[in-house]
């Protein structure tokens, strides 16, 4: 465990490295390396100065340079925002021009016609005042922005932007009694069962019945460089700390809600707190999240005897309703009796040690140690007093959570399309899996009892969780949700000499030995189709292999062909109203759309999407692709 004396002080934002990474991004620029230019941009924001004397004009710099990589790459909100970022960290005034000069032709793309007629107007005056340009260079670029006027003029001068508006079947009406939960949802509690949801009413199948977002999470290590540490979000355009260079954000919002509810304590030990494990960082974090007013109200009620007589369900209001607050959080289980006492030994020393190495600075914070204007001074001690009794109190909150997380965090996913060779237009078929990204405390969600025959199906947007169900819903019946592998993929695993050919095939297609891999797999599917049942599972992994072999070579029949053999098998084992079977059926319709089978295509995509729209939403983006490719094809029906 590091000490105080080893704080963090190093990765500390250097305006000449940011320079370097500048320059070195503008010559991957000026020989349209855009992907490496983008890069080189990134690294010098994160380590560009916020306030250093020159009004932080590195930064600026190099926002605006990011934003020429995204209006050549056609991203125009993102060259918007970096537009924004850079006026506001004082891009230098006589340059300004360009800035709004590109601006303008975002909006104009955009079809944001009187936004774009207004920057164009700021950039023409910007060009008549600018003292640095000569008289000549100021006419080339006027004639600039009057190819920009007429190309304006020639726009309609209202227009709506398109984009496809869908509502959920189902409208969510969040409870006023159940925080993020639907208002046909109900909290229960039961000695057998613990607290849980039932319905109140019998729901259909697709229904949300929670939408929620985490009290408190953190990104895994793994995705520190790619998503952002607030609302977990993947974003190619980060905004930095303004202190440190290790964490980055999708917007300032992000940013300014990270440094106001934890950041401001993190920072500074952020090598101590990727050093302690995801559990304890999160436990701290929760502290911070919650505040010490909110802390001690728990620890006093814990204490309180009276608590024990009480007819409320632990972790409800003093009206019985469940709210999105500390004490929802502090009441999860612990499951203390479900661990050795050397890993409760462990848990406690651990949780000192971060109080320890942490203490002073949150004492020097009156907003988190005064959470609600109460003074620190609480028994009128001595400032050592103090120090001592803030790490015994948080020490002691600190371990309970650790003991909490140990089952109550929730994963934090994405789909990650696995892509077999390019764009879904392209050559490609897409293993949709589920990558973990973050861990997170989500209140209402630990409410739901496990099975390994579930009711509900998860997805996220960024940090938000979003519970759907798979099936019609009777009044009174409990939502189940599988915490662990369900109960249809426990099959045990073939022992036969096939299991080999294919780990072997499937190590040739890791190293893009495509050609190997599809002859092993050949050798496997034939052995498998002679000694095993036609829907065996085996033998239907290495049909799905097959097509995605097949499809990085760009032959399309025969990926369709092994396809559709595999997705029998799995309509098979998990039914036709399974998100499994739905899942490969995405695939398939990607398959046919390839191969420009237009018939087989829109019959696959019609199975397909109301079985994702049930499972997802109309708004995720998997059934927003769906419907894009089906009018894509419609038109050449025609």
């Amino acid at each position: 465990m590091a000490s105080k004396a080893t704080q963090d002080i190093c990765d500390k934002k250097s305006k000449e490295a940011a320079k370097r990474l500048r320059l070195k991004g503008n010559a991957y620029y000026q020989k349209r390396q855009l992907n490496q230019a983008l890069s080189e941009y990134n690294q010098g924001i994160l380590l560009a100065p916020h306030d250093d004397a020159d009004g932080s004009e590195e930064l600026a710099l190099a926002f605006a340079n990011r934003s020429a990589v995204f209006y050549q790459t056609s991203d125009w909100k993102g060259c918007l925002r970096d537009i924004q970022q850079a006026m506001n960290h004082q891009y230098p005034a006589h340059n300004q021009y360009k800035l709004h000069r590109r601006k303008t032709q975002c909006l104009i793309q955009l079809q944001r016609f009187q936004e774009a007629a207004e920057a164009l107007q700021v950039a023409k005056s910007e060009v008549e005042n600018n003292t640095n340009l000569l008289q000549e260079e100021k006419d080339n670029v006027d004639k600039e922005l009057q190819k920009l006027f007429g190309k304006l003029n020639l726009k309609q001068k209202v227009a709506v932007e398109s984009e496809c508006r869908t509502q959920d079947k189902y409208d969510f009406v969040e409870s006023n009694k159940i925080y993020s939960a639907s208002s046909d949802v109900a909290l229960k509690y039961s000695t057998s069962k613990g607290r849980h949801l039932v319905v109140e009413m019998q729901i259909p199948a697709g229904s949300t019945v929670i939408k929620e977002k985490p009290f408190a999470g953190v990104l895994l290590p793994s995705c520190h460089m790619t998503h952002c540490h607030q609302c977990f979000a993947e974003t190619k355009a980060p905004i930095p700390c303004p202190l440190c260079t290790k964490v980055r954000y999708c917007s300032d919002i992000c940013q300014q809600r990270a440094m106001t509810s934890y950041h401001w304590a993190e920072c500074p030990y952020w090598n101590l707190l990727q050093h302690v494990g995801t559990f304890a960082h999160l436990s701290f974090r929760i502290l911070l999240v919650a505040g010490l007013e909110n802390i001690k109200e728990q620890l006093k009620n814990d204490s309180d005897l009276s608590r024990e007589t009480s007819n409320l369900i632990p972790g409800c209001s003093s009206d019985n309703h469940y709210l999105s607050n500390y004490k929802a959080v502090w009441n999860l289980m612990t499951n203390a009796d479900m661990h050795s006492p050397e890993i409760l030994k462990k848990f406690q020393k651990l949780s000192t040690e971060i109080i320890e190495n942490t203490i002073d600075h949150l004492m020097s914070s009156e907003t988190w140690i005064s959470h609600n204007s109460t003074s620190i001074k609480m028994l009128d001690q001595s400032h050592d007093q103090e120090r001592q009794y803030l790490i015994g109190q948080l020490g002691k909150a600190l371990y309970r959570h650790l003991l909490q997380l140990h089952c109550n965090a929730h994963a934090v996913t994405s789909v990650d399309p696995s892509d077999s060779g390019g764009a879904v237009v392209g050559r490609s078929v897409v293993d949709v899996e589920q990558k973990r990204i973050a861990t997170a405390v989500f209140p209402t969600i630990s409410l739901l009892n496990h099975s390994c025959n579930p009711n509900v199906i998860v997805s996220f947007k960024d940090d938000e969780i979003i519970v759907r169900t798979t099936r019609t819903i009777g009044t009174e019946e409990e939502l189940l949700h599988c915490y662990g592998p369900h109960y249809k993929h426990m099959e045990k695993k073939n022992q036969l000499e096939s299991v080999s050919l294919f780990s072997m095939a499937t190590k040739l297609l890791e190293e893009s030995k495509i050609q190997d891999s599809l002859e092993v797999l050949m050798q496997c599917c034939n052995m498998q189709s002679r000694i095993l049942y036609k829907y065996n599972r085996s033998l239907s992994e290495t049909q799905d292999c097959l097509a995605r072999c097949y499809a990085m070579l760009g032959d399309f029949g025969s990926a369709s062909k092994y396809l559709q053999q595999s997705i029998s098998t799995v309509e098979k084992r998990f039914g036709s109203d399974s998100i499994e079977f739905a899942n490969e059926l995405h695939k398939l319709a990607q398959v046919q759309f390839n191969m420009q089978d237009v018939e087989g295509a829109i019959i696959t995509i019609n199975k397909c999407l109301p079985l994702l729209t049930c499972y997802y939403g109309n708004s995720h983006d998997t059934v927003k692709e769906l419907i894009q490719m089906k009018e894509v094809l419609k038109c050449y029906k025609k």
